[in-house]
């Protein structure tokens, strides 16, 4: 696991954690041969979003896996929700991998829906017994959109979504087998400009 995304190295039948962030916490279940299954949402419960991750080992240091995300925006917004099912291509083990993704995000509200291609790229790398450099983005393509006529004789792209994306590099602090500390820096890039996001990607691992 990275910040954001994740790869195709297998979660073991019986190995669950909770990742605690800011904004909420992310439960994974170790619920049979390499499947997981999770559920994340805010501190309010909106969104809560359920996951899925079937992996496959290729070779001793390749993997792939297949999963989705499903979401709702739950109390606060019940008429919106989103699907995002992904693939992920990874190399290495878990001291040191780099990853490879690729979907497509689906969103609806109020009866309208949209979607569009997402990707990301993510590495980790071990570089001392208890520090990692960890790596992660998240790409959302441009959208072009439908040209419409308003009733009003102009015409504009109805849909069209500009692109996207979070770049955050940091670092993780293994406190032990059990338990993992990681702070990460967020770019937005937008507009072909990149810029800081004031506050800082800060999460904990724990075993359960």
């Amino acid at each position: 696991r990275y910040f954001l995304t994740t790869n195709g190295l297998p979660i073991k039948k019986g190995e669950h954690y909770v990742q605690w962030n800011l904004f909420g916490p992310d439960f994974e279940f170790g619920v049979g041969n390499n499947l997981g299954i999770g559920l994340m949402t805010s501190w309010i419960g909106m969104p809560i979003i359920a996951t899925v991750k079937k992996s496959f080992r290729i070779s001793e240091k390749s993997q792939f896996a297949l999963g989705s995300l499903v979401g709702t925006g739950t109390w606060a917004a019940p008429e919106f929700g989103g699907l995002l099912p992904y693939g992920s291509l990874s190399f290495g083990d878990r001291k040191h991998n780099v990853a490879f993704s690729g979907g497509y995000g689906a969103v609806w509200t109020n009866g309208d829906s949209y979607g569009r291609a997402a990707a990301g790229v993510a590495a980790m790398f071990r570089i001392s017994e208890k520090v990692s450099f960890v790596f992660d983005s998240f790409i959302l393509f441009p959208r072009e959109g439908t040209l419409v006529t308003s009733p009003y004789g102009y015409t504009y792209f109805k849909g069209r979504r500009d692109g996207f994306a979070l770049i955050i590099p940091g670092i993780r602090w293994h406190q032990d087998e059990r338990s993992a500390f990681q702070f990460g820096l967020t770019g937005v890039v937008a507009e072909r400009e990149l810029i800081p996001f004031p506050i800082p990607m800060v999460q904990w691992f724990r075993r359960l």
